[in-house]
């Protein structure tokens, strides 16, 4: 009897237990098929997760609930068609929209320091993607506990750490570090000061391209401000105007040679991207943006700008400011900046100038047999 008994409540058991199961089941058969559903609302809307986000992730406490996380506003809608269209599936996926909604109005914010390193997952540990220097403004899409993702102005997506940064709102953006007064940096390293001389003590180093707020001037000194209210005297001689972006006008071939060779004998940095240390397209995208043109940060992503030239064994063709590029079996993997002809300077084991013709003592063999394309801006 007591056997038949525990029988009994077993097969009660697990007649109660099976149409929960069964319906999880089914919940859970769906996930492959939705997500491969997602995979393809990706592709046609974000093909490139460098400057864009669709990501799609299981929830840790409901293996059968999709997280969908997207700042691009055609692929949410293309989402939410697609749960419209199949009911079923709602149940299923989660759309959340960035900037998320935690941030509040907090969406914006300006680079606080030099130079703050990008990372591609927000950890110290984590590949150094990019960087992005004093004053840069930026979108800032989540936070994860002492980090913020961020997107930069030429698009790019990374993980920054908040004591690099000045969170604000929009209309804060524009009313405090979009005005008339700002400056730029033209000193490829230097400092700011807490006095009028280079014996006072270091505020912050700044380098080229770094924003400031003219407040004054003091005999040869400027007083500024830096985006988190810090003041401090730097050298007026290093203070231009804002170069302006304007990606419809050309670049002046000449200038970008002359702001390239200013980096000459800089270090090799992956992921470097300022006047501390560069990887290849970072020394492209700083050169460029330098002169108001503003190219993609990677040089798979640069060889799609301007127009092809053609070229032939001589080089007679190339001029200066032409991008470079380098790679093989259809991948690109370096760029450089042509000095008219052969020659060209380009961020490898630091910044150099190599040619491509075997006639000249800086040849590299390695780069001419790995030419792929050259572009005009």
């Amino acid at each position: 009897m007591k056997y038949l008994s525990v029988f009994t409540l077993l097969i009660v058991g697990l007649m109660l237990m099976s149409p929960a199961s069964c319906a999880d089941g089914i919940h859970d058969s769906r996930i492959p098929e939705i997500e491969s559903a997602l995979e393809n609302i990706r592709l046609d809307h974000v093909p490139d997760r460098r400057i864009a986000v669709f990501s799609v992730e299981r929830d840790e406490d409901k293996r059968s609930l999709l997280r969908v996380e997207t700042d691009n506003a055609m692929a949410a809608r293309a989402v939410q068609d697609l749960l419209d269209k199949t009911p079923a599936w709602k149940q299923n996926v989660e759309i959340v929209p960035l900037p998320h909604a935690d941030l509040g109005d907090n969406t914006r914010a300006v680079v606080r320091v030099s130079v703050a390193n990008m990372r591609r997952t927000p950890r110290h540990q984590a590949e150094l993607i990019d960087q992005a220097i004093m004053g840069t403004p930026l979108k800032v899409l989540k936070q994860q506990r002492g980090w913020y993702y961020i997107q930069t102005p030429w698009d790019y997506l990374g993980w920054v750490t908040s004591g690099s940064l000045t969170i604000l709102a929009e209309d804060e953006l524009a009313s405090s570090w979009t005005d008339t007064n700002l400056a730029y940096i033209n000193a490829v390293d230097t400092q700011i000061f807490n006095g009028t001389s280079s014996t006072s003590g270091v505020v912050t180093d700044i380098t080229l391209g770094g924003t400031v707020k003219r407040l004054g001037q003091s005999g040869s000194y400027s007083r500024v401000a830096l985006p988190d209210g810090r003041e401090g005297y730097v050298s007026t001689r290093y203070l231009t105007d804002l170069p302006q972006i304007d990606n419809s006008t050309s670049p002046d071939p000449s200038n970008i040679v002359a702001t390239a060779q200013r980096f000459h004998g800089l270090p090799y940095l992956w992921g470097g991207n300022s006047g501390k240390a560069f990887d290849c397209s970072g020394f492209t995208n700083t050169v460029f943006r330098h002169n108001g043109y503003m190219l993609p940060r990677d040089a798979n992503m640069q060889v799609e700008m301007g127009e092809e030239v053609a070229y032939d064994d001589t080089f007679e063709s190339l001029r200066e400011g032409d991008l470079i590029f380098f790679g093989n079996n259809g991948r690109i993997f370096h760029v450089g900046i042509s000095l008219g002809g052969a020659r060209y300077i380009h961020a490898s084991s630091y910044v150099m100038i190599n040619s491509l013709s075997s006639d000249d003592a800086d040849f590299s063999e390695y780069h001419r047999n790995r030419l792929a394309s050259v572009r005009r801006i």
